[in-house]
């Protein structure tokens, strides 16, 4: 209730869900004449905007167990507001053979800025092994997750004895081959024989 003569004020924030202009309206219903009254609002909104280069990552190919030089992913603000990054992590089939090796993208962003994550693959055993950078950040809204795809190739080695068995007579020596039957070369620690 207002007493007459008196008045009250009623304050507007705009919270677009979305960056650019936008439209509403403010309804009083009262006892008044003329009722409804109305007042038409207009606003522009800003978001942030999130651009991840590149959108797919070849992290080339290493032996196993062996780390290779981090490469960097670059997240840009491509919005008009600050861009929050909640949370940058390696997920899918092969996760832990790829490292998030630094993160720079742990404060917000300012428009039209960027930031540097660095990713290393240290794989587990040869072949193709695949995962995904997840970008958590507030860009469109608070949850979105951007996905960059990482690969790599590990290279394993392995080893071939040729014969498995060995029948030696008189002074003649016999010979076993011993192959690197892998991609990775084979590094032999001893031989001995017993």
């Amino acid at each position: 209730t207002i007493p007459g003569g008196g008045s009250c004020e009623v304050k507007v924030i705009v919270t677009p869900s979305a960056d650019g202009p936008t439209n509403g309206e403010l309804t009083v219903v009262s006892n008044a004449f003329g009722n409804p009254h109305k007042v038409a609002l207009s606003g522009t909104g800003q978001a942030a905007g999130v651009e991840a280069a590149p959108p797919e990552l070849d992290l080339g190919t290493s032996p196993a167990g062996v780390t290779t030089a981090p490469k960097n992913v670059t997240i840009k603000n491509s919005g008009t507001a600050d861009l929050v990054v909640a949370r940058a992590e390696i997920t899918g089939p092969n996760a832990a053979d790829f490292l998030l090796t630094s993160n720079a993208c742990n404060a917000k962003v300012a428009p039209g800025k960027d930031c540097l994550i660095k990713v290393s693959f240290k794989p587990s055993t040869g072949g193709k092994r695949s995962a995904q950078l997840s970008v958590t950040s507030d860009a469109p809204v608070a949850g979105t997750v951007n996905n960059i795809a990482l690969t790599g190739t590990g290279r394993a080695s392995s080893s071939k004895l040729a014969p498995t068995s060995l029948a030696i007579t008189g002074d003649k020596p016999g010979t076993v081959t011993l192959s690197s039957a892998g991609t990775s070369d084979l590094k032999v620690g001893s031989i001995k024989v017993e």
